[in-house]
């Protein structure tokens, strides 16, 4: 199985946080540690901020990352978990999945996308340039085009469709540059992506690195 780098995909530990919004709780981060680390994946769900004894939380986040994080064991078990959460609590909660987009081509995983579909899952996806020249440099050899064939299996089960299943891709640029002004780059990302593929996405968010002298 090969990776945006060329090297194979392996099933290493995903990282998970949880994050809160609301009128009283400031924003932040709770660290849930890895899922790799042997801890019950419904004992990590259960762990999310509550609307009982966290007044004010009116939003609440799951996002999951890693290299590819679906190809952890305990992946499908953390999504099934907080699904079972926000639909006992009737309450808002986004999971998040830090998409390799690569892996949806990989053996194994043909019903990973209904999976993400049926939870209700909002994939976000990394694709460094909507040109194959410079994906490919950055990533290695033919990502783009089994990037591209990601994101058209994700519309084929309706992400970025405007139905509730919102896909955003990421572009971050190599090196220590900012990337272009968000809206227009989101354009930019449509036209060709859409001109050249048929391709629909929802956002298109620009990742800024920092880099410090050492």
């Amino acid at each position: 199985m090969a990776g945006n780098s060329g090297r194979p995909l392996r099933p290493l530990s995903c990282g998970v946080i949880a994050s809160e919004e609301g009128n009283d709780v400031p924003g932040g981060a709770l660290g849930l540690g890895s899922v790799g680390s042997g801890r019950s994946m419904f004992a990590i769900a259960e762990e999310l901020p509550r609307g009982e004894g966290h007044p004010g939380v009116e939003k609440a986040y799951l996002d999951i990352t890693g290299g590819a994080p679906e190809l952890n064991d305990g992946f499908r078990r953390l999504v099934e978990g907080a699904t079972a959460l926000r639909e006992s609590q009737k309450r808002e909660l986004t999971i998040i999945d830090r998409c390799n987009l690569t892996v949806l081509l990989e053996p194994g995983q043909e019903t990973l996308p209904n999976f993400l579909a049926e939870h209700k899952v909002h994939v976000i996806a990394s694709l460094p340039s909507y040109e194959a020249e410079q994906t490919d440099k950055q990533r290695g050899r033919k990502v783009f085009e089994r990037s591209v064939q990601g994101l058209r299996i994700l519309n084929q089960h309706g992400y970025g469709e405007g139905i509730g299943l919102h896909l955003d891709l990421v572009f971050n640029p190599p090196g220590p540059f900012l990337p272009p002004q968000q809206c227009k780059l989101q354009k930019q990302y449509k036209k060709e992506l859409g001109d050249a593929y048929g391709i629909k996405f929802d956002r298109g968010l620009g990742l800024v690195r920092w880099f410090e002298d050492v």
